[in-house]
């Protein structure tokens, strides 16, 4: 290696680092002046200098400083500048040593000269260069609260209808290691959610153990409603379907399925060659002709012995932009409730900045506090475009954090994607100082049927490089929450968001 190859690569920090703050103050003006909030203001920063930064193809730069161990630029989420500057004070103090040892063996050409780094970028102090990881850690306390014991992830979990008649049944979930509780608004009634409530807050308080609320309001949820079918078997690929938003006067009576969507608006949206998946992706199809009364479709995929039409059942429209706000009436009508009883507000397909302030305009209006927090869940591919914003928008207004809706999302995107989408969401939110709740049947198996698997074990093992996880409601939740407890509990020593920790290992020895 030569400390030549070193001036190339200082050259190319120096390039990229202007070419970081020309391009972050043009991304800070599209998001308008800085904002008020403390918190907001330190993200604000960053996150455009990451967004800017990811801009680039840096795998050259990153193999090039890996011989001087220097490859730091993978992990600089929470803290881009500082590592930029890092590398630079580094590399300044490599080539001038590597120039006085050439010196005092006689020139070698080539080398550098000494002299000409008497003047050496100058180091960020270590408390400027963990700023980022604070900011993280401090949001994440805002959002949901200090934790409990040494396990930095936060555990939530989705309370059962049930639990509005059974007390212990909150005592039990908090003793096992629950600190956040999320009410599901799709489902119950005021009187359940005000009773939900009171047992976790007086569960918390005997068990000795903080513990957050959050309310997750239904939104605008597209599902099956009416349907008829010549006869009851499963639907197979290549079989025919009509979907419609006005069931037929006089029943609808077809040679083919028929299936009503709801609510109306979709109808105008969609197109020939248009996907609509139905229950959670299992049938999937294809629209062939639209016309008034409907859209006639074609079965693409479906499970290998078919899927049988059922109502109540999701509708996603990957890549069609529904005419539907965030906000229904219904999700209004429950406000009223939610701003007076929730810690944190979970919004349903919220896709643009002005759905954020909507939402935090309802609250104030309902006298709801400061630091009553909104979960963006991100369950569409416009919400994936447009997070960096919708993150921007919602810090500037209250705490704020991010829900991966997996499930919804996969359907979106494709479970081809879904991977490599995670991981950058939470490498984005990291920039982003926001935390992260890892969502959508983790340990499903155990929460519903008591039994475990390793595929299942080992995405809630991943869970440890967000703030929070959750589970869903089930028979096993209480058990589901030790096991996910202990689980996290044994990686977070391992690792901590992308970076290893590095924590002696004994597996080998014999010893846990």
């Amino acid at each position: 290696m030569s400390a030549v190859q070193l001036l190339d690569i200082r050259a190319t920090l120096q390039t990229l680092a202007s070419s970081l703050r020309r391009e972050a103050d043009a991304r800070r003006q599209s998001w308008g002046g800085a904002p008020s909030r403390r918190a907001a203001r330190l993200a604000w920063r960053n996150l455009a200098h990451y967004l800017a930064l990811r801009r680039h193809d840096l795998r050259e730069l990153q193999r090039a400083l890996m011989p001087w161990g220097l490859s730091s630029i993978g992990r600089c989420e929470s803290r881009v500048m500082p590592s930029i500057a890092a590398l630079l004070a580094a590399v300044d103090r490599i080539i001038r040593a590597e120039g006085l040892a050439a010196a005092a063996h006689g020139a070698i050409a080539g080398t550098p000269d000494p002299r000409d780094f008497a003047e050496l970028s100058p180091w960020p102090s270590p408390r400027s260069f963990f700023r980022g990881e604070r900011g993280l850690s401090r949001n994440t306390r805002a959002v949901f609260g200090d934790g409990n014991g040494d396990r930095g992830v936060r555990v939530m979990v989705t309370l059962p209808e049930v639990c509005a008649d059974n007390p212990d049944l909150a005592v039990a979930l908090i003793a096992a290691g629950m600190d956040c509780a999320r009410i599901n608004c799709a489902h119950g009634d005021a009187a359940q959610w005000r009773a939900m409530t009171a047992h976790v807050r007086r569960a918390a308080a005997k068990v000795r153990r903080s513990c957050k609320i959050l309310m997750d309001l239904g939104g605008p949820r597209v599902r099956t409603a009416l349907l008829q079918a010549p006869d009851d078997r499963p639907l197979v690929r290549g079989d025919a379907l009509r979907l419609c938003e006005e069931w037929p006067v006089g029943g609808g009576a077809s040679a083919i399925p028929l299936l009503q969507i709801v609510p109306a608006g979709w109808l105008n949206t969609v197109a020939p060659g248009s996907k609509v998946c139905i229950d959670e992706g299992k049938l999937r199809v294809e629209i062939v002709r639209v016309d008034a009364g409907g859209a006639d479709t074609i079965v693409i995929e479906t499970p290998p012995d078919g899927r049988r039409l059922r109502p109540e059942k999701g509708v996603n429209f990957p890549g069609t932009r529904l005419p539907l706000g965030p906000l229904t009436d219904k999700d209004v009508e429950d406000l009223d409730v939610v701003a007076h009883e929730a810690d944190l507000v979970g919004y349903s397909f919220v896709h643009d900045v002005a759905d954020v302030q909507r939402l935090d305009q309802e609250l104030h209006r309902r006298g709801a506090r400061e630091r009553v927090g909104i979960v963006l869940k991100i369950e569409t591919e416009r919400a994936l475009q447009n997070l960096p914003d919708l993150i921007m928008a919602s810090m500037a207004l209250r705490p704020t954090a991010v829900m991966i809706a997996r499930g919804d999302l996969a359907i979106e995107v494709g479970y081809e994607r879904l991977a490599e989408l995670q991981e950058e969401l939470l490498w984005l939110c990291e920039a982003a100082h926001t935390p992260v709740i890892w969502a959508t049947q983790v340990l499903e198996r155990l929460v519903k049927k008591g039994s475990r698997s390793r595929a299942e074990v080992t995405d809630a093992a991943m869970g440890v490089r967000a703030e929070c996880v959750m589970l869903n409601k089930g028979p096993n939740v209480v058990a589901a929450v030790r096991i996910l407890n202990d689980v996290l509990r044994r990686m977070q020593a391992h690792q901590q968001k992308k970076t290893p920790t590095m924590r002696a290992l004994r597996a080998w020895e014999g010893k846990k």
